[in-house]
């Protein structure tokens, strides 16, 4: 018989305001548009443009999960780099990654991509 997976049942502990600040901030150290930034995260361009003018009030779940996983690459690449090399590294060719760089994974839109890039960061932090 196998374990029970548990559910996530509460919403990521970051409020919205917050989540966008430190998103804005990683994009400017990624270097990326904000039409890039607004895919990272899985919004429309025009509603990233409005947050801008006035911080939301709430943020969709699947958008906040993915800004927690975006904030743990960025954690985790400044504690494996230096500053420089770590906000690089989002434009460097990786061979694990099949010669690909880690933002072009990103940019698919695929949770699946996100989290391989996430694993694979977190791998590196752990050695």
């Amino acid at each position: 018989m196998s374990a029970a997976i548990p559910l996530v049942t509460e919403p990521p502990a970051i409020s919205p305001a917050t989540a966008l600040k430190v998103m804005t901030r990683i994009s400017e150290r990624w270097k990326i548009e904000r039409q890039q930034l607004a895919s990272l995260i899985g919004i429309r361009p025009r509603t990233l443009r409005a947050w801008s003018e006035h911080a939301p009030i709430a943020i969709e779940r699947d958008t906040l999960e993915r800004i927690s996983h975006l904030i743990s690459i960025f954690d985790g690449l400044h504690v494996v780099f230096d500053d420089d090399f770590a906000d690089r590294w989002m434009h460097e060719p990786n061979t694990a990654f099949d010669g690909r760089t880690p933002l072009s994974l990103l940019l698919t839109g695929s949770f699946t991509n996100l989290i391989a890039v996430r694993q694979y960061v977190e791998y590196g932090r752990s050695l």
